[in-house]
C-alpha cells in the first residue's frame, strides 16, 4: 500500500480547496506543510528507497491532481476578484464558495497556490515523456503553461535529457553560476532551444505551418488561454493574480531545476551516467513530487514511470534534502557552500578526466576549491 503516498500531493491540494474556502489563517496553512512540515520530514523521517512493484491504476495521481488544480486556480482567482469587486458575473458561483480577504492573508494564499502550481509540474513533466500519447502531452503543455513554461515540454524532452551535464543546456546550473543568473538564463535558453528545435521540424513545411504546427507557439496559445480564462472570472486583479501564482510556480520549477544538476558536467557525446544528476530518497518531497527527486534513475530512462523509479546506489547527493537545499539556493553564498563538499567529493569519485578538463574550458573561475578546480559546468 505504499503507492498511495503519490497521492498526497492531491490531499495537500484538497486542504487547499479547504483553506481557500476557510480564508484567514488558514490560506498559510499550504506553505507552513509543503515547506515547513515536508522539510522536517525530509531531515528527520528516514529515507525510504523502496520501489512499488505494481501501482494500480499509475494515472489516478495525475488525473486527480490535474483536476483538483483546476479547481484551486478558480477559487484563488475568485477570491482575489472578490476581494477588489471586479467578479464576473458570470463566475458568480465563485461568491458563494469564497470570499474577501486582507491582504496579509492573500498573501499566505499566493505562496501556496504557486507551490501548488509547482507540484502539478511534476505530474506534468511525467504526462510529457508520454511521447505516444497526444492526449498526456497535451496535459503536459496545459499545466507547464500554467508555470509559465509552455516551452519546457519540448526542450525538456528533446534537448535537456540529449545535453543534461553539457555547457548547451540551459538547465544544467554551471558551478558558482547564482540562482538568478541562472533563472535568467534557463528560462531564456529553454524557449531559443525549443523554438530552435520545431523550426528544424517544420523545416520543409512552409511560413504557415511553421507558425501553426510550432509547439512553442501551441504552447503560448495554451498560456494565452489561461490568462485569458483569468481574465473573463476576474478582470485585471483576476488576470493579475494568475499571473503573481505562475511566477512563483516558475521560480520554484527553476529552483528545482538548479539544484537537480548543479554543477555536474558531461562532455558532450559520452553516455549519461546515473552520477549526472543528484539524488535524494526523502520520503515526504519524494512523494508529493511523484519521485522526481530520483533523478538519476529518470535521467538513466526517461520513459521509465514514475512508481517505478529507483533509488540509485552510485549518486552524488547533497547534505540537505530538495525542500531546503531549494530555499538554501535563494541564498547563494549559503549554498555554494553547502553544495562545495558534495562536488568535491563527485570530482573525487565520479569525474573522469576529460569532465574535470571541460569544467573549466572557456568559463570564468568560480569557486575555491579544495583537492580540484572548482568550475562552471
Amino acid at each position: 500500500m505504499t503507492w498511495l503516498r503519490y497521492y498526497y500531493q492531491a490531499v495537500i491540494q484538497a486542504i487547499a480547496i479547504v483553506a481557500l474556502s476557510l480564508g484567514g489563517l488558514a490560506l498559510w496553512l499550504v506553505p507552513t506543510i509543503v515547506f515547513a512540515l515536508n522539510g522536517v520530514a525530509d531531515e528527520v523521517v528516514p529515507n525510504y528507497d523502496g520501489v512499488e512493484r505494481t501501482m494500480p491504476f499509475e494515472d489516478g495521481p495525475l488525473y486527480l491532481s490535474s483536476a483538483l488544480i483546476v479547481v484551486v486556480m478558480a477559487l484563488w482567482v475568485g477570491m482575489v476578484a472578490l476581494t477588489f469587486g471586479t467578479l464576473s458575473t458570470s463566475a458568480g458561483f465563485l461568491a458563494g464558495l469564497v470570499e474577501a480577504q486582507p491582504y496579509w492573508a492573500l498573501i499566505g494564499g499566493a505562496f501556496g497556490v504557486g507551490m501548488l502550481i509547482a507540484a502539478v509540474a511534476n505530474v506534468a513533466h511525467e504526462f510529457c515523456h508520454r511521447l505516444d500519447r497526444p492526449v498526456h502531452r497535451f496535459l503536459g503543455q496545459l499545466f507547464l503553461a500554467l508555470a509559465l513554461h509552455p516551452s519546457l515540454p519540448i526542450e525538456h524532452v528533446f534537448g535537456h535529457h540529449r545535453n543534461v551535464g553539457t555547457h548547451c543546456d540551459p538547465a544544467t546550473a554551471r558551478r558558482g553560476e547564482g540562482f538568478w543568473r541562472y533563472f535568467v538564463r534557463s528560462v531564456s535558453g529553454t524557449f531559443i532551444n525549443a523554438h530552435h528545435f520545431e523550426q528544424r521540424r517544420l523545416r520543409k513545411d512552409g511560413p504557415i505551418g511553421r507558425f501553426i504546427y510550432n509547439r512553442t507557439f501551441q504552447g503560448y496559445g495554451v498560456l494565452t488561454g489561461w490568462m485569458l480564462t483569468a481574465f473573463a472570472l476576474g478582470g485585471l486583479p483576476g488576470l493579475l493574480a494568475f499571473l503573481l501564482v505562475a511566477a512563483i510556480g516558475l521560480v520554484i520549477v527553476e529552483l528545482f531545476q538548479y539544484i537537480s544538476h548543479y554543477g555536474l558536467v558531461r562532455v558532450p557525446g559520452t553516455p549519461v551516467r546515473a552520477d549526472h544528476s543528484w539524488e535524494w530518497s526523502r520520503v515526504a518531497t519524494s512523494s508529493f513530487m511523484l519521485n522526481l527527486p530520483r533523478h538519476c534513475a529518470h535521467h538513466l530512462n526517461g520513459t521509465k514511470s514514475y512508481w517505478a523509479l529507483n533509488v540509485t546506489a552510485q549518486a552524488p547527493t547533497y547534505p540537505l534534502g530538495p525542500n531546503l537545499m531549494a530555499f538554501v539556493a535563494l541564498l547563494p553564498p549559503l549554498f555554494h557552500h553547502l553544495a562545495r563538499p558534495s562536488l568535491d567529493d563527485w570530482d573525487r569519485r565520479f569525474a573522469t578526466a576529460a569532465e574535470r578538463a571541460y569544467a573549466t574550458d572557456g568559463l570564468r573561475p568560480a569557486l575555491p576549491t579544495r583537492g580540484h578546480v572548482e568550475s562552471r559546468s
